[in-house]
């Protein structure tokens, strides 16, 4: 199998794999609860949302695709050489100083992409005013829309970073090693730019990014009475510039009211907690005047 930039002409056949992979998985679940309901509707946002994110500036999205090295798999007869097994969406994030950065945000600049985009805002207006996609609970999605997300934690210690919008693979895939040439693109860019990767991870994604060299850093808190059950927040950092591993009650990490465990810390906040020992103590010796 070999992965490859996605083509317009793939669009119905990464549906079929977000639909199959997506459906009852707990992240969509959690603003999805209706889609066994209406699998109709859960299907055409799928689709929606695909064509966005393949028009969208500075998102690179990739299919993999099985091909005559797949014998095992072909053997089956269950599937085909040049069949689409599974896709991934990275994002290149950074200040407009860093050319790298630039560089990969330069996709998608056309004027027929521009179009694309109009006409996908106009579409979501009317959706959104007419509550087109019955498979939605939009009060979970303000909840996640209003959180303060993985992304915003990311920008809040990382100048710049790759970031791993979606991965789906489908579940005849699944376990076939899809899912790892994936995400290893990401990780092979972040390296050689001297980058970190991040993701935000469910649950079950989380074994396979830690395998390969993600460390949970937080969960996200979307405001309800339980944490998710998924949601953690993952960094690969090739450079160890800037995470460290969790020490102790260091891997207790609180969010909504409970206790979930991390593997590792932000190495700013060791900067933060050293700066305000340091004037502490200088606060300290002037109290005792002269």
């Amino acid at each position: 199998m070999h992965i490859r930039p996605m083509l317009p002409t793939d669009i119905t056949a990464v549906t079929d794999i977000g639909d199959a992979a997506f459906i009852d998985d707990e992240y969509f679940l959690f603003i999805h609860p209706h889609s066994h309901k209406y699998p109709i509707s859960w299907r055409d946002h799928v689709y929606s949302r695909i064509r966005r994110r393949l028009h969208e500036p500075g998102l690179h999205c990739f299919v993999c695709v099985l091909d005559s090295r797949d014998t095992t798999l072909l053997a089956s007869g269950n599937c085909a050489v040049g069949e689409v097994a599974g896709y991934g969406i990275w994002e290149r994030l950074g200040p407009t100083t860093s050319p790298t950065a630039v560089a990969w945000r330069a996709n998608n600049r056309t004027f027929c992409a521009w179009v694309e985009r109009t006409l996908f805002a106009v579409q979501d207006k009317y959706e959104d005013l007419f509550r087109i996609h019955r498979s939605i609970d939009r009060a979970n999605l303000a909840r996640l829309m209003t959180s303060a997300d993985g992304c915003d934690v990311f920008d809040k210690y990382l100048a710049e970073h790759w970031h791993m919008r979606v991965l789906a693979v489908h579940p005849r895939f699944q376990r076939q090693g899809v899912g790892q040439h994936l995400v290893t693109w990401g990780l092979d860019r972040a390296r050689h730019e001297g980058v970190t990767a991040t993701i935000d991870a469910s649950e079950n994604g989380s074994r396979l990014y830690r395998k390969l060299g993600f460390r949970s850093v937080g969960w996200l808190d979307l405001a309800v009475e339980q944490a998710w059950p998924g949601g953690q927040i993952m960094v690969y950092d090739p450079t160890g510039e800037h995470i460290r591993l969790a020490i102790g009650d260091e891997r207790n990490f609180k969010v909504a009211g409970t206790t979930r465990e991390v593997d590792a810390v932000w190495k700013k906040l060791d900067e933060k907690e050293a700066l305000e020992k340091k004037e502490g103590d200088v606060d300290h010796v002037g109290d005792k005047g002269p």
